[in-house]
């Protein structure tokens, strides 16, 4: 599963815990692109993909194979 909303503009940090079912983060890759989401204000766990800041920063919004 993935979120999106379209209209928002603005994201300083992410915390996703225990959401078993989201494994695609690709709505959060322009907040990432464009410094308003930073490796300390990026935490996601137990969810059915985690990927690290540094995932993210490399465009791997999805699990790799």
């Amino acid at each position: 599963e993935t979120l999106s909303m379209e209209k928002l503009e603005t994201l300083h940090g992410v915390v996703f815990d225990g959401l078993t079912k989201f494994t695609d983060y690709t709505f959060f890759g322009k907040f990432i692109e464009n410094g308003m989401i930073t490796g300390e204000s990026w935490s996601v766990t137990k969810c059915g993909y985690n990927p690290t800041f540094q995932n993210m920063k490399d465009k791997q919004y999805t699990q790799q194979d």
